[in-house]
């Protein structure tokens, strides 16, 4: 019987001590913006679609600063600073100038980082970046497309 038990916590051992896989399929992001066309790496997770942000800001010649040891970025666009974190859903966004917190942007998924990019998630930081940037911002996450637009008010 004692054998028996430890059997199992053994089996429960190991069950837990198992690698977890995670799968992505990978695509990329087409952006419209002013009848231009480009792409930005982009992948799917859990349902969720990425799009590189070190891409989109490198394209867009939005300045990015990055700290890899720390797993944090940060970009400029106009004159606020949007500073994420590698496994974290929150978004500081800053003011340039002032250098002062605005708000605190929690997504509902993390933001994530492979080797050579920092993603994030389209559908959820799609407000954010619509009311920063000033432009409006219609995602078709089937195609997947991104339609930027002048508008006089941003879509948030």
């Amino acid at each position: 019987m004692r054998l028996r038990s430890l059997l199992h916590i053994l089996i429960v051992i190991l069950g837990f001590s198992q690698p977890v896989h995670l799968s992505a399929e990978v695509t990329s992001l087409r952006v419209v913006l002013d009848g231009t066309r480009f792409t930005v790496p982009a992948f799917r997770h859990g349902g969720v679609l990425y799009a590189s942000l070190t891409e989109f800001a490198s394209v867009l010649s939005f300045p990015m600063y990055v700290n890899d040891e720390a797993g944090k970025a940060e970009v400029r666009i106009a004159d606020t600073r949007l500073k994420l974190t590698d496994r974290n859903p929150f978004v500081v966004v800053l003011s340039h100038r002032e250098n002062i917190i605005r708000e605190v942007y929690q997504l509902p998924v993390d933001v994530m980082k492979s080797a050579v990019a920092y993603y994030m998630p389209m559908a959820s930081i799609l407000p954010l970046l619509s009311r920063v940037w000033g432009k409006s911002l219609v995602l078709d996450q089937e195609l997947p497309q991104l339609t930027v637009t002048t508008t006089a008010r941003p879509v948030a």
